[in-house]
């Protein structure tokens, strides 16, 4: 059997293409793709890391981190020039109520779900903490991605109601985010611990007992680096010798 880590120049390519296929099925199962590839992100990283070469999981960390921010700062781009470029067509009364949805769908997501996890948690999400998870996450490059391509009658109206929503988030809870870290005596580490680390947060759960029993030995062989270690850090002098 060929073992990946054998072969660092295999690495990259058959990590992106396995990430592209899950794209690609969930697409044309008329799925949403976005999701298929967050759900293969969390496989990837909690199973395939084992697989990998040091220098390997340290090339792929790098250049995933590096795809984020470009295609983070392309959508942007786009968002700017959109506002010269695009058609455009206001109404207030649906922009207010799509922004008001929007903050009562992240407030209906983020509590409850602080709710649960806090049920399984040693150290507790505190309501500050909650109120800023809910107050710092409206951005919506996404959302204008998504509303630019759309080719239906209203896509003026949506087009205008998403830039303004995105503009509005990223000055108004974008620089909001400071001063209210400030009010709400938070700090930039994890609630109720300095050094944050994943597996001491949780107690151990149904699944995390079947994943260690069954799934981990099958997926997941022993390996000199942890599942949830992070790997955006310098190479040690031994990468650069194999690099």
């Amino acid at each position: 059997m060929v073992k990946l880590k054998d072969h660092p120049s295999l690495e990259l390519p058959v990590v992106l293409i396995l990430s592209y296929f899950a794209y690609l099925i969930a697409e044309g199962l008329g799925l949403s793709g976005i999701m298929a590839i967050l759900a293969n992100g969390i496989i990837t990283s909690h199973y395939t890391t084992a697989h990998l070469s040091r220098v390997g999981r340290l090339s792929i960390d790098n250049l995933t981190h590096s795809l984020a921010v470009a295609s983070e700062t392309t959508v942007f781009a786009i968002l700017g020039v959109s506002l010269f470029s695009t058609a455009h067509h206001v109404e207030v009364g649906f922009l207010v109520v799509a922004t008001a949805s929007i903050l009562a769908g992240r407030a209906a997501n983020v509590f409850p779900l602080s709710y649960c996890l806090n049920s399984r948690r040693k150290k507790k999400i505190t309501k500050p903490f909650r109120i800023m998870l809910w107050f710092s996450g409206l951005r919506g490059a996404i959302a204008f991605a998504l509303a630019i391509s759309d080719t239906g009658d209203e896509k003026a109206l949506l087009v205008t109601t998403t830039f303004s929503i995105v503009i509005g988030s990223v000055i108004i809870f974008g620089g909001g985010t400071r001063p209210l870290v400030s009010y709400l005596n938070l700090s930039t580490a994890s609630p109720g611990n300095d050094d944050f680390e994943l597996e001491e947060q949780y107690a151990p759960g149904s699944f995390e007992r079947f994943d260690e029993a069954f799934l981990a030995p099958i997926f997941g062989p022993e390996s000199d680096v942890q599942p949830f270690e992070p790997l955006h850090e310098k190479a040690s002098d031994a990468d650069e010798e194999d690099l």
